[in-house]
C-alpha cells in the first residue's frame, strides 16, 4: 500500500476513485513500481497468498474500504 501512495497520491490528487484505482493497478503491475512488493504478498506460493482477510479483500477502493468497516463496526 505504501508504494500505492508513492506511485499514485501526488500524480493522481484530485482524480476520481476510478482514476486512483486504475493508478494503484498500473503501479502494481509495472516492473519498476510496485510489482516486487506487490507480487510479495499476493504472488502464488507466498505466504499472504492463502490468506482470507477482509484487509485483502476487494477488487477497488470502495469494496475494499466497505469489507474493512464491517469488521471494525462489528
Amino acid at each position: 500500500m505504501e508504494c500505492e501512495h508513492a506511485a499514485c497520491d501526488a500524480p493522481c490528487s484530485g482524480a476520481s476513485i476510478n482514476g486512483y484505482d486504475a493508478c494503484q493497478t498500473a503501479a502494481d503491475g509495472n516492473a519498476s513500481l510496485c510489482k516486487p512488493e506487490h507480487d510479495a504478498v499476493y504472488g502464488t506460493g507466498v505466504a499472504c497468498a492463502s490468506v482470507t482477510s477482509a484487509c485483502f479483500g476487494g477488487t477497488d477502493f470502495q469494496s475494499a474500504f466497505t469489507a474493512v468497516a464491517q469488521v471494525m463496526c462489528e
